[in-house]
């Protein structure tokens, strides 16, 4: 008997926002976290452990990351640190 192993890949379909300060999202290789209360539109985005701006919501549109902070602003995840862009196609908000 032959031992087999299903892989599936799963894509969120229907957007959805995970919220500061306890939710977490693991993509890809990188592990989105919140950290504490800040000044500049929510919580610390944490990277990998690593702090990259501020934001209140993580929103994962497939296979790409955004956020929204308190003032409604939007930031896509580029791998190397958030830039800002027009509200994403799709997004809830």
């Amino acid at each position: 008997m032959n031992a087999t192993s299903n892989v599936f890949a799963i894509q969120i379909v229907a957007p959805v926002f995970i919220t500061a300060p306890n939710g977490s999202l693991v993509s890809g290789t990188n592990t989105f976290t919140f950290g504490p209360a800040i000044a500049e539109g929510g919580n610390a985005l944490l990277v990998n452990g690593v702090q990259h701006g501020s934001g209140h919501y993580l929103v994962p549109l497939g296979p790409l990351m955004y956020t929204l902070n308190l003032l409604g602003n939007y930031y896509f995840w580029n791998g190397n640190g958030w830039m800002q862009v027009a509200k994403p196609a799709g997004a809830p908000v």
